[in-house]
Formats: C-alpha cells, sequence, structure tokens
C-alpha cells in the first residue's frame, strides 16, 4: 500500500519496524534517513486503527532522528500502534485526532529506542555482511 501511495522511490528506502513493551505494539516502516521532507507531512500513525496526530510521538521518532537529518527536515513514517488496556484516552479533542497517554514517558522512550536502534542497524552493516561482501582489488 505504501508503494500505491508514495511511489517506489520511498518504498525502496523504508525500513520495517516491530516492537512492544508493556502492553504497546508498534509495527509499520520508516524511511531511512534519505527519504524526509520539510514538515510533518510525511510522518503518519494510527493508534488503534484510528489517526491520529501527537506531539509525544512526533517527537521520539524525530529525536531518533537526530543526527541523521539536518535541522527542519522530518523524516517518513508510518507506524501502527495497538493499545492494551485503560493505556490511552482519545476523547481529548472533538476531532478525536489528539490523544492523551497515561504514561507519555514510556511511550516516548519506545518510540525512540525502536526507531533508533532500527535506524544504526539498518545504516551499518553487521560483520557477517562484510565479511560476504566481495573485495576488489
Amino acid at each position: 500500500m505504501i508503494y500505491q501511495v508514495y511511489g517506489r522511490d520511498i518504498s525502496n528506502n523504508l525500513v520495517e519496524i516491530d516492537a512492544q513493551e508493556n502492553g504497546v505494539h508498534i509495527k509499520g516502516y520508516i524511511g531511512k534517513p534519505n527519504v524526509f521532507r520539510g514538515n510533518r507531512n510525511f510522518e503518519t500513525y494510527f493508534v488503534n486503527g484510528r489517526y491520529i496526530k501527537s506531539n509525544i510521538i512526533a517527537k521520539g521518532i524525530e529525536d531518533a532522528y537526530k543526527g541523521y537529518l539536518m535541522q527542519h527536515q522530518y523524516p517518513f513514517c508510518v507506524l501502527y500502534f495497538t493499545f492494551k488496556g485503560e493505556s490511552l484516552d482519545v476523547n481529548v479533542h472533538p476531532s478525536k485526532m489528539n490523544v492523551k497517554f497515561a504514561n507519555p514517558s514510556k511511550i516516548y522512550d519506545l518510540v525512540y529506542s525502536a526507531i533508533k536502534s532500527k535506524i544504526f542497524t539498518s545504516l551499518n552493516p553487521t560483520y557477517e555482511e562484510i565479511k560476504s561482501e566481495p573485495i576488489l582489488i
């Protein structure tokens, strides 16, 4: 579906993400640092199937990309969050696009750590990958 909406160039530069902790599950795709925009329009996330806006999630994503993107560049991501229990309130705003988390710092930490580790591993090859690459002399 990402290919159909955003095209081949973006879909070829995505990394799959799947992380779970304390009843919160994040699944989706993040862009490699070469996929960015000058605004947050490429940051898309859903909570329990509902499209939302969240400053906590945006901050976690953008902080994870620090050092990989210049200032005023925003990453691409499509993330699906599944929450179990009473850990969020969707009735905070009339449009239901804003949510309130019971423990926002834990949400930030999960988003930050999951994305940061995925960016690092996608950009830094493992020893096995380096060993298997042909060496030209």
